[in-house]
């Protein structure tokens, strides 16, 4: 009964982590920390952070762009 329970779990935490790694917050989060584990040089871990937050950039940006347009244009 035990290992039921056990295994379950394990399969509920794997599809938990899988979730939440489509989450946008979790991801900018949890990945640059993933960085800082995969990467032993600072310089390394700067380096690979930035892109990934530049890349961040370049999506949300023109997201919040858009909406805040959108909003603007549907309060007239």
């Amino acid at each position: 009964m035990e290992t039921i329970l056990f295994n379950t779990s394990i399969i509920a935490a794997f599809l938990g982590g899988m979730l939440a790694l489509i989450a946008p917050c979790c991801i900018t989060f949890m990945l640059p920390s993933y960085f800082a584990y995969a990467f032993k040089s600072k310089v390394d871990v700067l380096k690979v952070t930035a892109i990934f937050a530049a890349g961040v950039a370049v999506v949300i940006v023109p997201i919040g762009v858009g909406i805040a347009a959108l909003a603007s244009f549907f309060s007239l």
